[in-house]
């Protein structure tokens, strides 16, 4: 009898480009968004792009920080506190819109 047996990219699949594909979603976005028309164009905005990227641009995954500052051992930043006052405006501002109806 045949099995099945699902693998989960980044966990069971070591050869997997997962991430690769991430940095490259968001790269296109950035095209996107600047659309270079020349060859030219597009160096420059991709020098942008990874400057941006590496430098400016917090990452999720790596709790707030960039790239650069995780890489060169920055301390890693806590946004339980503000996630957790967000949840609650958001709850107060829904219950706030709701129709008398609803709620």
């Amino acid at each position: 009898m045949l099995r099945l047996i699902k693998l989960i990219s980044l966990k069971t699949i070591r050869s997997s480009n997962s991430s690769i594909e991430a940095i490259i979603k968001i790269y296109k976005e950035f095209l996107r968004y600047k659309r270079p028309k020349t060859l030219e164009e597009l160096k420059v905005v991709t020098d942008e792009f990874v400057q941006q990227y590496n430098f400016i641009r917090p990452h999720g995954s790596l709790t707030g920080l960039t790239p650069f500052e995780a890489y060169t051992n920055h301390a890693p930043l806590d946004f339980s506190e503000a996630i957790s006052q967000a949840r609650k405006n958001r709850i107060l501002s829904n219950k706030l819109s709701a129709c008398k109806r609803c709620g």
